[in-house]
Formats: C-alpha cells, sequence, structure tokens
C-alpha cells in the first residue's frame, strides 16, 4: 500500500516542498528490498479503500514498534569533523534530542547519479566490469 508523505518548510535556511507516495517496505520485481520508507512525521492520510484503512495504520504501527524498539536502535555521537554517511533508502537513521549548540551540514546524493558515476569509473578503469543494477 503506498503511503503519502509531504513535507513543507520555508525558513531562513530552507524552502522544501517534497511530495511521495511509496510503500513503508519496497521490493524489486525478484521481491528483493530496495528500499525502506518510512517517517511518520511526514506521512499523510491516504485514499483507500475502507476495508485497508484500519490494516494499514496497524501495520504501519506494528512497524514503527520495531523500528523504535530499543534493542533495534545504535546510538552514536558524532564529535567535531566527523561524518555520518548512510544510504538513505536502506539505513533508517534518525537523531535524537539534543540540548546545547550544534551546526549540522548535510549533503544529499542523487541515487540514480551516483550509481551513473560508478558505472562509468568502473567502464572507464576496469572494461570486463560486469554490471548490476545497483552496483
Amino acid at each position: 500500500m503506498p503511503i503519502p508523505h509531504r513535507r513543507f518548510l520555508v525558513d531562513d535556511v530552507d524552502d522544501v516542498a517534497l511530495a511521495a507516495k511509496w510503500p513503508l517496505i519496497e521490493l524489486d520485481t525478484s521481491g528483493e528490498v530496495v528500499a525502506v520508507h518510512i517517517n511518520e512525521r511526514t506521512m499523510a492520510p491516504f485514499d483507500a479503500d475502507a476495508d485497508l484503512v484500519e490494516p494499514v495504520y496497524r501495520a504501519s504501527r506494528a512497524m514503527l514498534e520495531l523500528v523504535y524498539a530499543p534493542e533495534a536502535c545504535l546510538t552514536y555521537r558524532l564529535e567535531t569533523g566527523q561524518a555520518a554517511i548512510l544510504d538513505n533508502h536502506r539505513v533508517l537513521h534518525a537523531r535524537s534530542a539534543f540540548h546545547g549548540n550544534r551546526h549540522i551540514r548535510q549533503c544529499h546524493v542523487d541515487r540514480d547519479e551516483f550509481f551513473s558515476r560508478l558505472r562509468a569509473l568502473y567502464r572507464r578503469f576496469d572494461g570486463s566490469a560486469q554490471f548490476r543494477e545497483y552496483v
């Protein structure tokens, strides 16, 4: 069941108008997990048959309970100069409450652009490389 997500933010730094519609767990044509899309802060009401509303909300809640279970969480404090690099489609991530001053820089790389560049580099430096969809 695709779940709509919306995020609108306008301030001195950002002018954001994001909209997406994805299942919580996205599978490829072989049934393999390719992405997890879960963000309860941006989930929007969805338009579905009445008989699907309660089961979808129950499933969403069960997924969130699994995600937020203490035994499923890894907590790591970044120190000055450190970076966290992750695949936004494959790693669930968040940050906890913070009191004090902090400065965070985020850099987002388009997934298709990243893999296109990687395939081009493989081709340039190793012409025999075989390419998979997500190499």
